[in-house]
């Protein structure tokens, strides 16, 4: 790969650590938040009252609470970041370097002390969070770079030691290295930028400025610094007081240029993120982009926007990179051309920078004008930055539909095994397991699943009985596949309740057929049953009563038993299975020849049908070796004396096939596809001519 292509691919990693790990920290961003909202909320009734009950020094007290946050949240980025690239790098290293995520940690908390204390030792607060992630990400490059270096691969150490002492000896001496070379730098990097600010960029920024080009100044300052993670507002502080600090007009002599750039330009925080609020609400229909917007407007409507910055989020973040750099650029030359023309006239007002926008501009300009121009501004920004939003939230959908995919692909290939549940997973595809699985919860405690049922014939063209089968149209991913709900259902330990559901639901439509037509007492209902049923007796007493509520005969009903999972080898199965061919209900095999234990189900008990898997019958046209697997299970269910079903059945000519091949039963789309319970009432009026009861 050319090195050029590797750089781009490396940062690619940087970037998406470093965005990950800022959503990681979302918690903590919501309690600074809350601490500010707190300490600036701007009602005088408010700040007396606050001060009357703990006293005149609560304000500088939750200050240094939010100084600690921010501190915190520094510490905390930097840890994270540094692990989760760890991971990152070790997925791409060609050969595995085994490197404990504890001792990134430690690398990684070592290098931002020793950053720290050189670069900003009296206010770590204001800086951390870019510092955090910039060790982050060099404390990972480091510790693995010294970790393929010969002389450090050089000082083995036995293996038969034990292995937390193996990786703490192993591991001590790239600490140390990387804690030096961090030291180095940051001492060589202070003194480097000691030197020229005192020396060229100071003074600059003392120097007096138009009024045009300080308000500029500070708008470009205060968005590329927020981008990159650092606070704008500390760092404008820290290069100059004197930046937005001249007088806003030729007859004043108060500094009034920072109101502006804080009530008319940052409108609802760093970026005019205000706009990009009202423009989630216009553009956005669910998912996260949606949550974090209505989490976001309360403290946004006060000027704080941490929230949507770290929690969409959009620092470091190529999609809005544009906008949140261009749109408070705008903004600034609307004010000072409003400000040029007369538009818009704005007095120095003492007033907390968290005053809400609408409020700010009318105090600020004494007038509806500064209401009208605050109006317009958030009206443009929402304008610009709406198309970044459905870019955002496309790819959103994208990503949310491969994960999605994914975890239902997990699922499926699990197959039900509550040994390694998918829901037990920590990563992505565990989550969206566990949302699954509270749905169908849900779902099934509110009745929204539902049944459908797919006629079956017999050989001869007559309607000899349906299948019922579970359905499930999740609100947010459509209609999914019943073996995803039956596999979460299994693993979960669920598929008792599921099944007793749709037993109760498949039989219930059963009585209503009997009521409605002459003949359709013949007709026979099969009820998918999974083998983890048979170890709980509650089935045959559910059967037993569902039969007697809905005044049904046992051989109107057939439980079909799934190979979803191996049958158990215990005393409580047999004891269920020889209470069900006792209660004279008709057991079936379904999907034989695919599962666990097909042949041992025909040794093990009655079976009245023998269902052919869809995979056999739907090649069976063009695979010999279906047709010959097919041949032989059809032999062994006549012998059995159990009717051989062929499954999927979708042509005519598959039909004859599978017929020759001596299956008596057919069920696929050449008949009918599964149908709600009223379609099926009209299909049984269709084929009532051919009602009759085959044994």
């Amino acid at each position: 790969m050319p090195l050029g292509g590797a750089v781009v691919k490396r940062f690619g990693l940087w970037i998406t650590s470093i965005r990950d790990s800022f959503v990681t920290l979302l918690p903590l961003t919501f309690i600074a938040v809350i601490c500010v909202l707190i300490r600036d909320f701007p009602l005088d009734l408010y700040q007396r009252a606050m001060a009357s009950v703990f006293g005149a020094h609560w304000l500088a007290a939750i200050s240094v609470l939010i100084d600690a946050t921010y501190g915190l949240f520094g510490v905390a980025l930097c840890l994270i970041v540094a692990v989760d690239l760890g991971k990152r790098i070790a997925a791409k290293c060609a050969q595995p370097i085994v490197l404990p995520s504890v001792y990134l940690a430690l690398s990684a908390l070592v290098n931002f002390m020793a950053c720290m204390a050189i670069l900003h030792p009296q206010t770590p607060g204001k800086t951390a969070s870019f510092a955090g992630f910039v060790v982050g990400v060099i404390s990972a490059e480091m510790l693995y770079a010294l970790l393929r270096l010969r002389i450090i691969a050089r000082l083995s150490l036995p293996y038969d030691i034990d292995s937390g002492f193996y990786h703490a000896l192993r591991m001590a001496f790239p600490i140390v290295l990387s804690c030096t070379f961090m030291l180095l730098g940051s001492w060589c990097l202070e003194r480097l930028f000691s030197t020229a600010m005192q020396a060229d960029v100071l003074p600059w920024f003392d120097s007096p400025l138009t009024d045009g080009l300080a308000l500029m100044t500070a708008t470009v300052l205060n968005q590329a610094i927020w981008f990159v993670g650092l606070h704008g507002g500390y760092a404008l502080d820290a290069l100059s007081g004197n930046l937005l600090a001249l007088p806003l007009g030729p007859g004043s002599n108060e500094p009034g240029w920072r109101l502006l750039f804080d009530n008319f330009v940052l409108l609802g925080g760093s970026g005019a993120t205000l706009g990009l609020l009202v423009a989630i609400q216009i553009a956005v229909k669910e998912g996260a982009i949606k949550h974090i917007g209505r989490l976001s407007w309360i403290p946004s409507v006060f000027n704080i926007n941490e929230t949507v910055l770290y929690g969409l989020p959009v620092l470091l973040n190529r999609v809005f990179l544009l906008p949140f750099l261009g749109v408070p650029i705008l903004l600034a030359g609307m004010a000072m051309l409003a400000i040029k023309l007369g538009w818009l006239e704005v007095g120095v007002v003492q007033m907390p920078w968290t005053t809400p926008v609408f409020i700010s501009g009318w105090l600020l300009s004494g007038s509806w004008t500064g209401v009208v121009f605050q109006l317009f501004a958030l009206l443009i920004s929402t304008a610009c930055y709406l198309p970044f939003v459905r870019i955002a939230d496309r790819q959103r959908m994208e990503r949310q539909q491969a994960a999605f995919a994914c975890a239902t692909a997990a699922i499926l290939e699990n197959g039900g095994d509550a040994r390694s549940p998918v829901c037990a997973r920590r990563d992505g595809i565990g989550l969206i397991a566990q949302g699954l699985l509270s749905d169908l919860r849900e779902s099934l405690r509110t009745g929204r699943l539902a049944v459908a049922y797919q006629p079956k014939h017999h050989i001869d063209g007559r309607l000899i009985g349906f299948e019922a089968l579970l359905r499930w149209h999740h609100p947010r991913y459509g209609t999914l596949s019943p073996a995803i709900a039956v596999a979460l259902a299994e693993e979960s330990g669920d598929i008792g309740q599921l099944g007793l559901w749709v037993l109760n639901e498949a039989c219930a439509c059963k009585a209503r057929i009997n009521q409605a037509g002459r003949h359709a007492g013949s007709l026979t209902m099969s009820i998918n049953v999974s083998p983890l049923q048979l170890n709980d007796d509650r089935i045959v007493v559910a059967l037993k009563a569902a039969l007697e509520r809905h005044r049904l005969l046992p051989c109107e009903v057939e439980l079909e038993i799934t190979e979803t999972q191996r049958l158990a080898e215990s005393a409580s199965v047999s004891s269920t299975l020889e209470a069900l061919v006792a209660s004279d209900v008709r057991l079936a095999i379904d999907d034989f020849g695919m599962g666990y234990s097909s042949l041992r189900y025909l040794k093990r008990f009655s079976v009245g049908a023998i269902k052919i898997d869809g995979s056999l019958t739907r090649d069976v046209l063009n695979d010999s070796a279906c047709a010959d697997i097919v041949r032989v299970i059809a032999s062994l269910g006549q012998a059995r004396s159990a009717m051989v079903v062929g499954e999927w059945v979708e042509t005519q000519e598959q039909k004859m096939r599978l017929a020759e091949l001596g299956c008596q039963c057919f069920q696929g789309y050449l008949f009918s596809p599964p149908l709600p319970e009223p379609e099926a009432f009209r299909y049984i009026e269709a084929h009532q001519a051919t009602l009759a009861y085959v044994a």
